[in-house]
C-alpha cells in the first residue's frame, strides 16, 4: 500500500479497513458501493484498489506464502504445485460469465495453483466456457514467473496434462515432471471417485464449515481426530451394512 507522504490532507481511514474492504468485494463479488458501513467507504477502497492493481496484490500474496512456508519449516519457494479449476455461481453480467456445458448453468471458472499445503500460488478467473487446458496456459505462465523453482506440476486429467505439456513448452521452463493426478473415474467404473467425493462432503459439512483454525498444526490435529476417532470408529455407512469402517474391517478379518 502507498506510504503516507507526510504532507497534504492526513489519512482518515486505517489501511487495514481499506484492505478488508477490497477483500470483501473480491470475496463476495459485490459492487463497490455495497461495502458494509463498518469498513472503509467503497470509493476509497476502489481508489486504493486501482493504485495496487497491476501485480501488487499478487506480490503481497507471494510474500505471505513464503513467510507462512518458512513459519511451517518448509522451503520458502515450493518445488511442487497442483493445478485445478472450479466453476462457481455468480451474479456477474453475461459478458463476465458464460454457460457451463457440464453443469448447465451460467458461471465463472477459477483456475488455481496451490502448493501441497493448500496455499494459493496463482489464480486466474475466466468464464465457465473456457476449457481447463486453455485457462491453465496463462496460469502456468504466471506460476513460472512467481515460482521459478517449480519442478513438478500435478494437473487434473490426462487431456489437461497433454495440453499443458505441449503448449506451455515445459522443457524450456525447466520442469522435470508434469504429473497426472487422477480425480475422474476410469471408464465403466463409477466407484473410483465416489468414495472420496462422499468422504470430502462429510469432512466439509461436519468439520471444515463448523470452525476456523489459527495454525496448520491445529487443523491437522482436528483432521486426524475427525478421521481416526469419528469417521473410522463412530460414523456408520449404509454401503457396508450400517457399520463403521472399523467394525466392517474387523468383521471381514
Amino acid at each position: 500500500m502507498p506510504v503516507a507522504k507526510g504532507y497534504g490532507r492526513p489519512r482518515i481511514y486505517v489501511l487495514r479497513g481499506v484492505i478488508n474492504g477490497i477483500r470483501y468485494v473480491q470475496r463476495y463479488g459485490i459492487p463497490w458501493d455495497a461495502i458494509p458501513k463498518d469498513l472503509a467507504p467503497g470509493s476509497i477502497c476502489y481508489d486504493y484498489w486501482r493504485l495496487t492493481d497491476g501485480g501488487h496484490m499478487e506480490q503481497i500474496n507471494h510474500r505471505l506464502v513464503m513467510a507462512d512456508r518458512g513459519k511451517a519449516g518448509r522451503e520458502a519457494s515450493p518445488t511442487l504445485a497442483i493445478v485445478d479449476a472450479q466453476a462457481v455461481k455468480c451474479d456477474a453480467p453475461l459478458g463476465e460469465r458464460d454457460h457451463d456445458a457440464a453443469k448447465k448453468i451460467f458461471r465463472r471458472k477459477r483456475h488455481v495453483v496451490v502448493d501441497t499445503d493448500g496455499r494459493l500460488l496463482a489464480v486466474t478467473v475466466t468464464t465457465a466456457n473456457v476449457q481447463d487446458q486453455d485457462g491453465g496456459i496463462a496460469l502456468v505462465r504466471r506460476l513460472v514467473r512467481l515460482c521459478p523453482w517449480i519442478k513438478t506440476v500435478v494437473v487434473d486429467g490426462a487431456a489437461t496434462r497433454d495440453a499443458l505439456s505441449k503448449r506451455s513448452k515445459r522443457q524450456e521452463i525447466g520442469w522435470s515432471r508434469l504429473s497426472n493426478g487422477r480425480s475422474s473415474p476410469r471408464a465403466s467404473c463409477c466407484y473410483d471417485n465416489a468414495p472420496m467425493q462422499s468422504f470430502s462432503h462429510t469432512l466439509k459439512v461436519e468439520l471444515a464449515r463448523q470452525r476456523r483454525w489459527a495454525t496448520h498444526d491445529e487443523a491437522r490435529r482436528d483432521l486426524f481426530a475427525c478421521i481416526e476417532v469419528y469417521y473410522n470408529r463412530q460414523h456408520i455407512h449404509s454401503a457396508i451394512g450400517y457399520l463403521t469402517p472399523e467394525q466392517a474391517e474387523r468383521k471381514a478379518s
